[in-house]
């Protein structure tokens, strides 16, 4: 039952990073020069690990980035994945929840 906590702690975390990330990507989108970014995860033993890299950018797109304010290239890409990543906490919320009534219910078996 460790187990399952862990896992959805890191999947909270995991999901708390990823809405970060998007986040200063959103509040970023006007910033002359600003390069943006995306969560990358991978599972590892125990739960999610998360980094973080650049997102590849067309030629012209580079260009307009030196020149002038980002015109909301990736805007909507960038709900899109908060709201995603909205949909991950809420199930690590009920991995943890349900690992908690897992608990009780072996301790109510004992005793």
């Amino acid at each position: 039952m460790q187990d399952a906590l862990r896992i959805g702690l890191s999947g909270l975390r995991a999901a708390e990073e990823a809405v970060a990330i998007r986040a200063r990507n959103i509040a970023n989108l006007n910033t002359k020069g600003y390069r943006p970014v995306e969560p990358v995860q991978r599972a590892v033993e125990g739960g999610v690990q998360t980094t973080v890299r650049e997102v590849p950018l067309s030629p012209e797109t580079e260009a307009a980035l030196a020149e002038v304010p980002a015109a909301g290239e990736g805007l909507a890409e960038d709900l899109v994945q908060m709201k995603l990543a909205e949909v991950a906490y809420r199930a690590s919320v009920k991995v943890i929840s349900t690992a908690g009534r897992m608990m009780d219910a072996a301790l109510d078996a004992l005793g």
